[in-house]
C-alpha cells in the first residue's frame, strides 16, 4: 500500500491545470486559423491606414464582405490585390487592425493604376459612402477594362469602362 504524502496533491493540481491550459491554447490557436488574415483589394486611404475589402463572394450575398482598416499600410497600396496577415484586431465595421505581413498579389498589367483611376471617379461621385471594387475584367480584343465599383453599405453599384487611353466611361 502506497503511502499518501501531502505534498503531491498541489503537485497534481499544478500539473492539472498546466495541462489544461495547454489544450484551451492550443484549442485557441487552431479556432482561429485563417480569421487572421483577409484577401482583398485596398480600396482608400485616410489617416495613415488603408482600407481593404475582400472581393465580393457570388456564393453569399448576404453577408456583409472582410473590410478591414490597416494602420501600417501606405497610400502606394491603394488599388492592389492583397493579402494581409493581421495583427490585434478591433471588433467593429470595417474592423482596425495592422498588418504583421503583406503580401501583394499577381495583377494584370496596368490593373493597379486603372482601378485607382476607377476609385477616384467613383469617390468623386459618392463622396459620402467608401467605394468598393466588386469585378474587374480585362478585354485583349477591345483593349479595354470593365470595372463594377460598389459601395461598402448598400447594393448600389456603378460599371466603368476604361479604354486604352484612360478614359472612363460609365456604362449603361
Amino acid at each position: 500500500m502506497m503511502k499518501h504524502d501531502g505534498r503531491q496533491q498541489p503537485r497534481r493540481l499544478y500539473l492539472s491545470f498546466s495541462l489544461l491550459a495547454g489544450i484551451i491554447i492550443a484549442l485557441s490557436a487552431c479556432s482561429r486559423e485563417g480569421a487572421d488574415v483577409v484577401t482583398g483589394y485596398g480600396v482608400a486611404h485616410s489617416d495613415g491606414s488603408l482600407l481593404i475589402v475582400a472581393p465580393l463572394d457570388p456564393d453569399n450575398l448576404e453577408r456583409y464582405r472582410d473590410a478591414v482598416w490597416i494602420g501600417n499600410l501606405g497610400k502606394k497600396h491603394v488599388g492592389g490585390l492583397l493579402r494581409v496577415t493581421l495583427g490585434d484586431t478591433a471588433d467593429s465595421y470595417p474592423s482596425l487592425s495592422s498588418s504583421r505581413k503583406t503580401q501583394n498579389l499577381k495583377q494584370l498589367k496596368g490593373e493597379k493604376e486603372i482601378l485607382r483611376l476607377c476609385l477616384d471617379y467613383a469617390q468623386a461621385e459618392r463622396q459620402d459612402q467608401y467605394v468598393v471594387i466588386n469585378a474587374v475584367n480585362y478585354s485583349e480584343e477591345r483593349m479595354e477594362w470593365e470595372v463594377v465599383i460598389g459601395s461598402l453599405f448598400d447594393d448600389r453599384s456603378i460599371t466603368l469602362q476604361v479604354d486604352r487611353n484612360k478614359e472612363i466611361v460609365e456604362a449603361e
